[in-house]
């Protein structure tokens, strides 16, 4: 696995909003990307600078999305230079352990918006028992 850092660093003109915005448009573009396992945009407000995070399954694959061209059109949307450093391979690790082995997402339980319970498999809120 290889870490992507690419910084945004702004002498003036930095923009939190618009940093926002940019991040929520281009949400959708990377899910189920091939061989990007995450990817998370990060705002420092006390640096004047926004950085994205990526986490690819290769550098290989890395490279080939970070390209001169692409380069210059994330500049274009974030209207200063992207700084793009490839941190190299990498080992991945959690703080959570992983879930135990359970029922299958249909069989799972669900909730309702107020968090009650529903019956599996019809979404309608389970009555409580009687007394």
């Amino acid at each position: 696995m290889i870490a992507v850092f690419v910084t945004f660093e702004y002498a003036e003109g930095f923009d939190r909003k618009r940093i926002l915005k940019i991040a929520e448009n281009a949400r959708g573009t990377f899910a189920g990307m091939h061989e990007l396992r995450q990817k998370a945009f990060t705002i420092d407000d006390e640096n004047r600078r926004a950085r994205n995070v990526y986490l690819w399954e290769s550098e290989e694959a890395a490279r080939a999305f970070f390209t001169p061209q692409l380069a210059e059109r994330i500049t274009g949307f974030y209207g200063v230079p992207a700084r793009i450093e490839f941190a190299g391979s990498l080992r991945w690790s959690t703080t959570r352990p992983p879930a135990p082995a359970g029922p299958t997402r249909s069989e799972a339980p669900r909730w309702d918006r107020a968090g009650s319970p529903c019956v599996p498999g019809t979404g309608r809120r389970r009555r409580p028992p009687r007394r």
